[in-house]
């Protein structure tokens, strides 16, 4: 008599289940894993972007404007899909006479949002002494989920410089400047 070789229908049955509680406990991890990622890197790379763009103000001695733009080419708010560095002589956040595009940074933010509150407008101008002095404000993080574990701040100072929001007292959430809870539209 032959002995087929072969599983179960039990044993199947069994490693199916096993398998489908592994992944019930995988799968929020793993959610909640990439919207840490997206949220730390959107945020590290507007503050490098900042300190970039004020070492670049001081090289060249040239006002730089940094702002949201949808089309990589004009200013047009629109954060989430992407950030434009330019020169900008005359401070009117558009390109033209010897004003030319630095760099356009596509972020691409499908399941956030990214917003700047601050003193001139929707966009951030970094004098040519590396200074932001009529633009120092806030850009926030925010997931369309509204999730405040996840909300972030990069605080643009006066001085051009930009440090991160933190979680100073231990419960996961970061806090604005002002020390309270961010606050997401």
């Amino acid at each position: 008599m032959r002995h087929a070789h072969g599983f179960t229908l039990i044993e199947c049955l069994t490693a199916m289940a096993v398998l489908a509680i592994i992944c019930s406990i995988a799968v929020p991890s793993y959610s909640a894993l990439l919207k840490s990622i997206e949220a730390r890197s959107t945020i590290f790379t507007l503050q490098q972007l900042i300190h970039a763009s004020r070492n670049d103000a001081l090289n060249s001695h040239k006002a730089l404007t940094i702002c949201g733009s949808g089309d990589s080419l004009h200013c047009d708010g629109n954060w989430t899909i992407g950030v434009l560095i330019m020169e900008d002589a005359n401070r009117n956040g558009i390109v033209e006479g010897n004003d030319r595009i630095l760099k356009f940074i596509e972020l691409q933010l499908k399941q956030a949002t990214l917003t700047w509150q601050g003193f001139g407008g929707s966009r951030v101008t970094v004098e040519s002494l590396g200074t932001a002095f009529a633009s120092n404000g806030t850009f926030t993080y925010c997931r369309n989920d509204s999730d405040p574990l996840y909300s972030r701040q990069v605080i643009v100072s006066r001085g051009g410089r930009a440090r991160l929001s933190r979680d100073t007292n231990g419960d996961g959430i970061h806090e604005s400047s002002q020390g309270d809870a961010i606050a997401c539209p």
